[in-house]
Parts: structure tokens; C-alpha cells; sequence
């Protein structure tokens, strides 16, 4: 419905006036502009103490596997993109490769706030798109759990009209993305971003300064097309050589973020609130444990031993949509 009604108002502009129509979410935004966006002030190792949860989005190249990572306040009122980096291997099509054991280990990594605050890490989709890793992608996903769930879910875009939804392929179960929702809701926000009014909007973008150099060039790697009745992004280059994944990894993780607030009931930022609450009492009752020492970059990762580590996986109930959460 919202395409048709695109294509006639495109209709009406070239007819009625005799103008060019140009399409808002295709205008091109100054590169400078878009630089000055970088908030050195916080990224993966200073996190912002008001981030309620971790969120992140994988794609599989044959070569590496790249990850954003995300983290959200109250309400989606903001979002921080924290970091986003490569994990490289010869191939990545085999279920050995070493790259996504380093994917596991980052995912699992004990991040925490500012002021010390524990984070959990609520949802990390990975493309399975790629023919040639498919099932290779579900290996893995099987293959890790945190939190008494699976740690990786396996998605796929552009094969429905809602934002996302649930699926079987070949008796494998994964996650349907509406790939192009998720782009328009990454151009509005970059929008809204670079306006005169920005940080007043409902949800509102932050990137980390420490993003990769090319960060905003493939941020903007793509442009919205009209095909076969329906939008569609495609890369504006037909190159090999100029890059789009970035992009790509950001929209699975903004999924992610609504996937995951799906499954909390009616009111999922409570839940979220009372979450937040009890690792803030962490702190207080000088519960967590140090990794202040941990250099992230280098891939020193920490996991807690069995024995230290407390569980906190989400439980659903049946009768009252209540307690999520282990606490």
C-alpha cells in the first residue's frame, strides 16, 4: 500500500508539475556531514552508562564475518552504534573456520558500562543468505547457547511484508527479515541525525567515532528502486569492490532489537527497566567481576568460570506474560 501510494504521489509530481521526482530516502548527504556524526565520547570499551542491552548483526563473506554492535536505552530513545569489526579466515563456508569461534567468544564477552554496570548481550542475528554457508550457518547457530538460549540466530531478507517473522527451510529454523523496512528505518534515522533538531526524535542514532574509516561510505552504499511493485535497496556501485556490508549489519541489528522486545509482552521496556535495576545493584553490592584489564581489540577475551557465572535467561510464562527473566 505505502509503495503504491509512493508511486502514484511520483506519478502526480512528473505529470502534474513536469518535474523530476527525486525520492527522500535517496537524497545524497554530504560525506562531511555525515563525519561529523562520530561521538569519540564512547564506543565498545566506554559504553554509555544509560545502554540498557547489547544488540548485533552479522554477515557471513566468504573470507571474514562482520558484526555491528548496538546498544539501546530506555524506551529506544537512543542508539549507540558501539563498534562494528571484522573477524577474517580463509574460508568461512566451513564450520571450522576460526572465525566464528572469535565471533562466539566477542558475543560473549562480559561488556559493562562506564560506571561498571553489567550488560547482557539480548540478541545477535547472522546472515545465512550466502548459498554457499547456509548450513554452515545453522551449524553454528545450534552450536553456541548463552543465557540457556541460542546465542547466533540465523536470518534471511527481503522474503516478507512485516519487519521480520518466523520461518522453517529445510527443516531449519530461522528469520525472515523485511530487509528493506529495516534500510528505510536506517535512512530515516541518519535523517534525522544531521537535522536541526536532532536528539529530540521518538528513537535517535549515535555513532562511535571509532567506527571503521569507510563506515558512512557504506552506510550510504545503496539506493531505494522501484521493482516489481515493491521497493527495493540496491548498491549504487555494480563494483565487487565497494563494500555494503556495513549497512547490511546494521539493519539485522536493528531487527534484532525489535525481535527481541516482541518476545517480552506487552510492556517490554518494564521488564527491561526491572533488568537494568538488578544489574545496577551489582555495582552497589560489588557483585561484578573486574575486567578492567581486558584489552578488547586484541581479542583477550574473558569468559566467567561456570562456577561464577549467573544465569539470567529469559523465561515466559504462559498464564501472566510476566517474569522474563531469571533474576
Amino acid at each position: 500500500m505505502i509503495a503504491l501510494q509512493t508511486l502514484t504521489f511520483k506519478l502526480f509530481i512528473i505529470h502534474h508539475y513536469g518535474l523530476p521526482y527525486e525520492d527522500e530516502a535517496n537524497k545524497q548527504i554530504d560525506l562531511t556531514i555525515l563525519e561529523n556524526l562520530r561521538d569519540f565520547d564512547f564506543d565498545i570499551k566506554n559504553i554509555p552508562d544509560d545502554v540498557i542491552g547489547i544488540f548485533t548483526g552479522s554477515d557471513q563473506q566468504l573470507d571474514r564475518i562482520e558484526t555491528t554492535t548496538l546498544g539501546i536505552t530506555d524506551n529506544k530513545k537512543k542508539v549507540y552504534v558501539l563498534d562494528h569489526r571484522i573477524f577474517s579466515a580463509v574460508d568461512t563456508t566451513k564450520v571450522e573456520s576460526p572465525a566464528y569461534e572469535e565471533l562466539a567468544r566477542y558475543l560473549k564477552y562480559p561488556f559493562k558500562t562506564v560506571s561498571g554496570k553489567p550488560l547482557r548481550n539480548f540478541g545477535n542475528f547472522i546472515d545465512s543468505g550466502n548459498g554457499n554457508a547456509t548450513h554452515t550457518i545453522y551449524r553454528i547457530c545450534n552450536k553456541y547457547n548463552a543465557y540457556g538460549e541460542k546465542l547466533l540466530r540465523p536470518i534471511k531478507g527481503n522474503g516478507t511484508q512485516e519487519l521480520f517473522k518466523k520461518s522453517k527451510a529445510g527443516g531449519k529454523e530461522l528469520i525472515i527479515l523485511n530487509s528493506c523496512e529495516s534500510k528505510n528505518t536506517i535512512m530515516k534515522l541518519v535523517q534525522q541525525a544531521i537535522h536541526d533538531e536532532a536528539g529530540s526524535f521518538g528513537t535517535n542514532i549515535y555513532f562511535s567515532g571509532n567506527l571503521p574509516d569507510d563506515y558512512f561510505i557504506q552506510l550510504t552504499s545503496e539506493k531505494r528502486v522501484f521493482k516489481g511493485g515493491r521497493y527495493v535497496w540496491e548498491k549504487k556501485s555494480k563494483s565487487n569492490l565497494d563494500r555494503n556490508e556495513m549497512l547490511d549489519c546494521l539493519a539485522y541489528a536493528l531487527v534484532a532489537i525489535e525481535w527481541r522486545l516482541s518476545t517480552l509482552g506487552n510492556n517490554p521496556f518494564a521488564e527491561l527497566r526491572i533488568y537494568d535495576a538488578n544489574q545496577r545493584k551489582k555495582i552497589e553490592d560489588k557483585k561484578d567481576i573486574d575486567t578492567s584489564e581486558v584489552n578488547i581489540d586484541e581479542d583477550k577475551y574473558i569468559e566467567q568460570p561456570v562456577h561464577a557465572r549467573k544465569k539470567f535467561g529469559f523465561v515466559q510464562t504462559k498464564s501472566t506474560g510476566k517474569n522474563y527473566f531469571k533474576r
